[in-house]
């Protein structure tokens, strides 16, 4: 008689087991979804208030980190759940962060509760999505709009050489990058990756030419950089950067103009050259490297980018990048800077 207890009570463990193990599924994430499925493209803020408003439905507390970010949190029965938004004007993904109702020795499967919570926020995002008006800017090559009291800024003449600065949201889109601007300050920007690898992480740039740093502290003679502009060829300028330890030298020179499409539009670019070298390394260890930009002040923006690395551990290796569409917020241009 024990034993038959004992093999009942087995039995019966073992069923619980099974059933609880049952309850747990492999995380559901939402990968790069299309926010213009009819072929429009939507306004970025458009995308974020229906996320805002997607969430809200589904008793999410939504928190906006910055341009492209944002923070899902959902409590029940006092067990936390939190996922990140990213999104852009073109594409949105959901990731689940952490939940209470993860395994300890399994952080690769979650209740499948949360699955469904995911997914009935997707369903909700989708649908906010498809009720919001299109606006004036397609797809398709087309002019820059020109629509917005910004059209007053913008110059007719696309060779006008002045320092502009994007304004924050405005989103660089590249081939397998989108970028957006989260803060600019007289002639200093920091910009945001958007989605990928190193999804949120923040550059520094200086007039949009000069990349300074991913991270760390630096210093560095902004004033030399600033002689730059407005952009003419011949123009040039050397400064120091000392960022962890390290000191670089790099010249930038203005060494010709050339016409380059965007969207189907032409536009005059000055080319900017960057040469940079670690003044710290050990003799024959030296990184450096080259980089030529092609630079509308117009459209304040890199329209193409060839980097060359010519010394150091990655010596050789080439790069090369070229902008697909940059959409500013609200259709506005990036204004004049006039320093104080």
């Amino acid at each position: 008689m024990p034993f038959r207890v004992t093999e009942v009570l087995i039995v019966a463990l073992c069923a619980a087991f099974v059933s609880a193990c049952s309850q747990y599924r492999p995380i559901y994430n939402v990968p790069d979804t299309r926010t213009n499925a009819a072929g429009h493209l939507l306004r970025f803020q458009d995308v974020e208030s229906a996320i805002l408003d997607a969430g809200s439905d589904q008793k999410w507390s939504m928190i906006v980190k910055g341009p492209g970010a944002i923070t899902g949190v959902k409590f029940r029965r006092h067990r936390r759940t939190e996922i990140h938004v990213g999104y852009t004007s073109e594409a949105f993904r959901i990731a689940l962060m952490s939940s209470d109702l993860q395994r300890n020795y399994n952080r690769n499967v979650v209740h499948w509760r949360v699955n469904e919570w995911i997914k009935q926020l997707e369903t909700a995002i989708k649908a906010r999505l498809s009720r919001l008006e299109t606006v004036a800017v397609r797809t398709e090559p087309t002019a820059v709009p020109t629509k917005t009291s910004a059209s007053s800024t913008m110059p007719l003449d696309s060779a006008d050489s002045r320092f502009r600065q994007p304004l924050v949201g405005t989103e660089f889109v590249y081939e397998h990058s989108t970028f957006v601007v989260s803060e600019t300050d007289g002639y200093r920007m920091t910009i945001r990756k958007v989605g990928g690898d190193y999804d949120g992480t923040e550059t520094h740039y200086y007039s949009i030419i000069k990349r300074i740093t991913v991270g760390g502290t630096y210093t560095t003679d902004y004033e030399s950089i600033r002689r730059l502009w407005p952009l003419e060829i011949g123009k040039s300028a050397r400064l120091e950067t000392r960022r962890d330890g390290g000191v670089w030298r790099t010249d930038l020179r203005v060494t010709g103009k050339e016409k380059r499409k965007l969207e189907g539009v032409d536009y005059t670019c000055f080319i900017v050259e960057e040469k940079q070298v670690s003044l710290s390394a050990e003799p024959g260890q030296a990184y450096s490297h080259t980089i030529r930009l092609w630079v509308s002040p117009v459209l304040a923006a890199v329209l193409k980018s060839d980097r060359v690395e010519t010394g150091g551990e990655y010596a050789g290796r080439s790069r090369h990048f070229e902008l697909q569409r940059v959409i500013y917020p609200d259709g506005t241009f990036p204004e004049v800077y006039y320093p104080q």
